[in-house]
């Protein structure tokens, strides 16, 4: 009788140890979640969707544009081109001082095939940077949304884009800035560190270190206003090539759309813009 009384106590002993412990889990979980709570609203968009959806494949009832840029326009081009220039002579001036001319043209009067191919090493990495500055573009897109990439080639700027897409705030700043972080990353410390080896590396170095900050100029001015201007997550970006669709729920956005824009159907057509 003892025996039995003693496994019964047990065994009620053991079913309330655990129905506690399951008690205490699910109280651990709904603080856990509690906590979550906060980061995970903010994982959403106004409009409750999650924000890691990336696109949609047509434009949502109430949107509407707010903002249109083309690169191929004569002025924008212009403009785009000249602050890229701009920038390639800024760097050029803060690395002549670092420069003995001297000692270069000393070098290459004694080296002069040497520095020959040293130019030739710069002009074919020049239009490498262009073909890969848009891959990078590319493989942004390719990864968040896995659809058709378009490359081209104006006379004021390289492209790549995905046209046949409305891309999220979040995408489109991703895939903007992917190619401006990439080759920083890579060119600063490059020019830097040849600094100290070789005086005409390090020229080229800093001039495809300007051609690289110049060619960023129209992917810089769009992250711009995305980041400080255009804030709202359901922001939608068609990315036409050379030119640059931007679109909100009507409701939300009262201001005249900005640039003129020819007339558009939801239905995307070709392209995407990037400098």
């Amino acid at each position: 009788g003892r025996e039995g009384d003693h496994e019964v106590v047990e065994g009620a002993r053991g079913r309330k140890s655990k129905e506690c412990f399951i008690v205490r889990s699910r109280c651990r979980f709904a603080s856990f979640m509690v906590c979550c709570n906060p980061f995970l609203s903010s994982m959403k968009n106004k409009s409750g969707e999650q924000s890691m959806k990336h696109f949609e494949t047509t434009l949502p009832d109430g949107y509407r544009q707010v903002y249109y840029l083309n690169a191929k326009e004569t002025k924008t081009g212009l403009i785009f081109n000249g602050i890229a220039l701009l920038v390639m002579l800024v760097i050029l001036g803060i690395t002549v001082p670092f420069v003995d001319f001297g000692t270069l043209m000393k070098n290459y009067s004694e080296n002069a095939v040497r520095h020959m191919v040293s130019l030739l090493v710069f002009l074919v990495s020049m239009v490498a940077y262009v073909v890969l500055h848009e891959l990078v573009h590319g493989a942004a897109y390719r990864l968040l949304t896995h659809r058709k990439l378009t490359f081209g080639l104006s006379w004021s700027c390289a492209f790549c884009g995905v046209p046949d897409i409305y891309v999220y705030r979040s995408t489109a700043l991703v895939a903007l800035l992917a190619p401006f972080v990439t080759f920083t990353l890579i060119l600063v410390p490059l020019t830097v560190a040849l600094a100290y080896f070789d005086g005409l590396a390090f020229l080229l170095s800093a001039l495809l270190l300007g051609l690289h900050l110049g060619g960023c100029s129209g992917d810089i001015w769009l992250s711009i206003l995305l980041l400080f201007r255009f804030r709202d997550g359901r922001l939608l970006v068609r990315d036409t090539g050379p030119e640059q669709f931007l679109y909100l729920p009507q409701a939300d956005e009262a201001a005249p759309a900005e640039s003129s824009t020819p007339a558009e159907s939801d239905a995307p057509s070709s392209g995407s813009q990037t400098e």
